[in-house]
């Protein structure tokens, strides 16, 4: 188990040295996503993840969040997917945001592979963005998932219960 630190929350991880993380990072709103794509990077770094192991991928907006998921599902070997960005909405939720979050949720259903939420709302353009560690926890739930699952696949009776093998 690994502490985070420089975070207010009381994080305690299992060590992801032997774990790969892809991170989507939509570029709209790069002051912001920036922000979480520095707190997910620490986070993996302190678990104990190369940064081999890393593979950041940028998409223009956050429609496009879905479809560079499944590319790391099919194209690449990694255990897990970090999603990160930043949506606008003046008057409350975005209708978009629904569609894209259950895009994404059947991506992790079908390939077997955890995916970490790590969106934000901004209020309004140019409104006092407050540092969030959104992209922390997002790293930190994937560590999370991600070892579930290697403990779960060990004990399984399936011989080859590997999500890669499924599709």
């Amino acid at each position: 188990m690994v502490r985070i630190s420089g975070t207010s929350k009381n994080l305690t991880l299992p060590a992801a040295d032997e774990m790969a993380f892809g991170v989507v990072v939509a570029e709209a709103h790069g002051e912001i996503t920036g922000i979480l794509l520095e707190g997910a990077m620490r986070t993996l770094k302190e678990a104990g993840c190369l940064e081999h192991n890393i593979q950041i991928k940028s998409v223009p907006n956050l429609m496009s969040l879905p479809m560079a998921t499944q590319f790391f599902a099919e194209y690449t070997d990694v255990d897990a997917v970090i999603l990160l960005g930043c949506h606008l909405s003046t008057e409350g939720n975005n209708p978009l945001m629904g569609p894209i979050a259950q895009n994404v949720l059947q991506i992790q259903m079908q390939w077997n592979m955890p995916c970490a939420w790590g969106v934000v709302e901004a209020v309004e353009r140019g409104a006092a963005f407050e540092q969030s560690d959104r992209g922390l926890l997002a790293a930190a739930e994937a560590i999370r998932m991600v070892r579930m699952q290697i403990d779960m696949e060990a004990a399984s009776p399936n011989a080859n219960p590997d999500r890669r093998s499924l599709n």
